[in-house]
């Protein structure tokens, strides 16, 4: 009896379905490697062959694919490549692809042999077509990923623009006391131009996690002298959330951090930082962390932000106690350590004092940089300062003290800088201000040879252009007062200077120790490098001392004469002017082989001081407060260069 068509269409449903599963089942899916291959070769922009394609279906089908070769993309050497896998297997969330949602449960890579490097022209074999430089823009191809298991794979990456050449094995470790397989990263070779080693343990399962069971990982990396350990568990490990991360970060110089960070640091003595490492969508954060650089604590955090146009760094810093030397780097220096010598200067020119080094350009144009920093109290030996407050800025190339700031007793040293380096010749504008600095704090750094008391004030601004500290210099232009009232003065520096060789004697034997001071004023005028002294004078109670002469910093040749008027009579006086030469790296102090100066010649000297003393009373003000003796010198000045008589022009 035949079946009604009614009861033909189920049975033909059947059997089509029953054809279908036979056909996937027994199909020979390596008929679909041509596709396979061009479909990849088209994602990856270059040629990708398989030697095998199948798939084993399932409800979560597994996509496996055998003897992969990647070539490099075009512009590379003939036959080169960008590497092989022997087996790829990944298997595939059927039912969530249907619902829009690409879960990849396993992944399994067996002996991949990956080898990332440039072409002849400087084009990296990494770069994909389509990408963007910027890894936190949002993919198009996101999928969830599961279990990853890595057997036997190696990835090599060579860079001569980087000097770098290193590799990377990767395998997964079997699991232990019932615990999930661990994939470990080995690592080995030269970045930076310095040797790299290290290993990162994690574990396989990459994807959801149960918040009671995160995903545990622990790194060891040394990069020349700088070794990072990291220990911890991420929540997400996919994007690093989630991060309950230990750091502990050590090295000889946080300088040599740059080619890690890619941030530009100051130099600084053997440093030791622990904190936590956290990370938001584009942001890395080490915070809470404490640890000692050189002999000095420091406290704070760091927030890294790596991904955009440049690299930028935040940092919020503080101290307890800070030895000055170990922020020599931080100023400008090279910090040395406790009980080693000074390292060896690198300049060109080493008969110069001040560096011809050129100024790293890339560096202050490599990323930008805002660092706070306070230390409430500066230690050392012999040290005359008590803290610092600095804000510092790096901007597209521009460098900034906003500001620099010493305290020393109740007055302070205030620096405000920037040096532009945006174009080829660096420029730098700086000023330099000493408020009511305590004269006893700055002598004690002589180590009791000189003692004295009183306060200084003052200001100097620099405005220059060149590659480096010595051009600056040489080409500088500016101007520096320094002023003092009260207190007192080693006599012995008094005495000397006027080679009073009977009261010097006296004054290292402590007859009379101190001499005291009315006023100094000091004003000095610099002009394409040239500094000359436009008015120095100190009125002390032993002497009045008249200054004058240049300092060269074309070739830091010194030029000085300074004249001594005694108040009263010494053990074999010699009132003689003394002249300072030779070099900043090399000075000399002899008496100048002129005839001796008679009062009359200081006291017209003094007369023609009037002008510009009287001119500077707002500045000294500045510097010093409202009570302060200088005023009573401009009289007495006044009143000293009227008693000169001066002999009539002969005919």
């Amino acid at each position: 009896m035949l079946l009604t068509r009614r009861r033909r269409l189920p049975l033909f449903s059947a059997l089509f379905a029953t054809a279908v599963i036979v056909l996937v089942l027994l199909w020979d899916w390596n008929w679909f490697r041509p596709l396979v291959e061009h479909q990849a070769s088209r994602a990856l922009g270059r040629q990708v062959s398989l030697r095998h394609f199948d798939i084993d279906w399932s409800r979560q089908p597994l996509l496996i694919a055998e003897g992969i070769a990647i070539a490099d993309p075009e512009g590379f050497a003939e036959g080169s490549q960008t590497g092989r896998v022997e087996a790829l297997r990944v298997r595939v969330d059927l039912p969530g692809l249907f619902r829009g949602r690409l879960g990849l449960p396993e992944i399994e890579i067996d002996r991949a042999d990956l080898d990332l490097h440039r072409s002849a022209q400087g084009s990296p074999n990494w770069q994909l077509p389509g990408t963007d430089d910027d890894p936190e823009k949002p993919s198009r191809f996101s999928p969830e990923l599961g279990e990853l298991r890595i057997e036997d794979s190696r990835l090599r990456f060579v860079d001569p623009k980087l000097k770098s050449d290193f590799s990377l094995r990767l395998r997964t470790l079997p699991a232990k006391d019932g615990g999930e397989n661990t994939i470990r990263a080995d690592i080995k070779g030269r970045y930076s131009d310095a040797s790299i080693r290290g290993h990162v343990l994690g574990g396989s399962l990459l994807g959801l996690r149960d918040p009671a069971s995160p995903y545990s990982m622990e790194a060891t990396l040394a990069h020349g002298e700088t070794q990072l350990d990291l220990k911890g568990s991420l929540l997400q490990p996919q994007s690093l959330g989630g991060a309950k991360l230990r750091l502990s970060l050590a090295g000889a110089d946080m300088a040599a951090l740059f080619p890690l960070l890619g941030v530009p640091l100051p130099s600084t003595p053997p440093y030791r930082l622990v904190g936590d490492l956290d990370y938001q969508p584009g942001i890395f954060g080490f915070r809470n962390f404490k640890g000692t650089v050189g002999g000095s604590d420091l406290a704070g955090t760091f927030r890294l932000e790596p991904f955009g146009a440049q690299p930028k760094l935040t940092a919020e810093l503080s101290s307890q106690k800070v030895l000055l030397r170990d922020l020599s780097g931080f100023l400008g220096g090279s910090p040395q350590v406790a009980g080693e010598p000074v390292p060896a200067a690198s300049d060109p020119d080493p008969k110069r004092l001040l560096p011809s080094v050129a100024i790293n350009l890339p560096k202050l144009r490599a990323a930008e940089v805002d660092i706070r920093y306070a230390a409430q109290r500066i230690e050392g030996e012999r040290m005359p300062l008590d803290d610092l407050q600095a804000h510092v800025r790096l901007t597209e190339g521009e460098y900034r003290f906003e500001p620099l700031s010493f305290g020393i007793g109740e007055g302070s040293i205030r620096v405000l800088m920037r040096l532009d380096g945006r174009a080829a010749q660096p420029k730098l504008d700086a000023d330099l201000q000493f408020r009511r600095v305590d004269v006893s704090r700055l002598m004690a750094v002589t180590g009791g040879v000189f003692k004295g008391a009183g306060t200084i004030g003052g200001r100097a601004q620099l405005k220059a252009q060149g590659p480096s500290v010595s051009a600056l210099m040489a080409g500088g232009n500016g101007e520096m007062q320094l002023f003092m009232h009260g207190g007192d003065l080693s006599a012995l520096l008094v005495n000397l200077a006027g080679i009073d060789l009977g009261n010097s004697t006296l004054s290292l034997l402590g007859v009379p120790r101190r001499a005291k001071v009315r006023c100094m004023v000091s004003d000095f005028g610099l002009k394409d490098g040239l500094l000359d002294t436009r008015l120095f004078l100190i009125d002390t109670s032993e002497a009045n001392l008249i200054g004058k002469g240049r300092l060269n910093f074309r070739d830091e040749s010194l030029d000085w004469h300074l004249r001594t008027e005694p108040k009263r009579a010494g053990i074999g006086s010699l009132a003689t002017p003394i002249r300072i030469g030779g070099s900043l790296s090399d000075p000399s102090v002899y008496p100048e082989p002129k005839a001796l100066a008679g009062r009359g010649a200081i006291a017209a000297a003094l007369g023609l001081f009037l002008t510009p003393l009287a001119a500077l009373l707002p500045t000294i003000q500045l510097g010093l407060g409202e009570d302060h003796d200088c005023q009573a010198l401009v009289a007495q000045v006044q009143q000293q260069a009227q008693q000169v008589v001066v002999a009539p022009t002969p005919r």
